[in-house]
């Protein structure tokens, strides 16, 4: 009998976050250093605002990507192409362009509910906090629901061949 998994198990913990005052090229720059494209943002008291995404600080400066570039090379390989630009050219600070629709799931929360709610909301990331302080625990990513079934599916092929 296969063990159910929940937020806890997969989730990420160590959680970059940015601050809503900071500029748009300074979060720019710690999505390209990390290579990830979203984060939460927290206030001066350290309250989680919303999230920030690559999308949010770019949009206004991809001015048609759909390109042969961008279908050979892929959106990643595309902005870091292009990131100076954009970096040089985005004004104002986080707080500008925080989506402040905030889904949010407890560590407890079963990964087929976490798939669920970011499949019917259209999202790539869920903040993981704490029920009863609202605190920061985690985050889990499109990639890491992506881990999950690539885990299992190979778990369930060395089962079937025996190794």
């Amino acid at each position: 009998m296969d063990m159910p998994l929940y937020a806890k198990d997969i989730m990420s913990t160590h959680v970059v976050t940015l601050h809503e005052e900071m500029l748009c090229s300074e979060a720019l720059n710690v999505f390209m250093l990390n290579k990830f494209t979203g984060a939460p943002v927290i206030n001066q008291d350290g309250r989680i605002v919303g999230v920030v995404s690559l999308t949010d600080l770019l949009e206004s400066n991809i001015h048609a990507p759909f390109g042969v570039d961008f279908f050979t090379h892929g959106l990643v390989e595309y902005m870091e192409k292009n990131i100076q630009t954009a970096v040089q050219s985005r004004p104002g600070k986080v707080k500008n362009y925080v989506s402040q629709n905030l889904y949010t799931a407890s560590p407890e929360t079963p990964v087929n509910e976490l798939a669920a709610l970011m499949y019917r909301r259209q999202i790539h990331r869920l903040i993981i906090v704490d029920t009863q302080s609202n605190e920061l625990k985690g985050l889990v990513t499109t990639f890491d629901l992506i881990k999950v079934l690539a885990t299992v599916d190979l778990t369930a092929q060395l089962a079937a061949t025996g190794t």
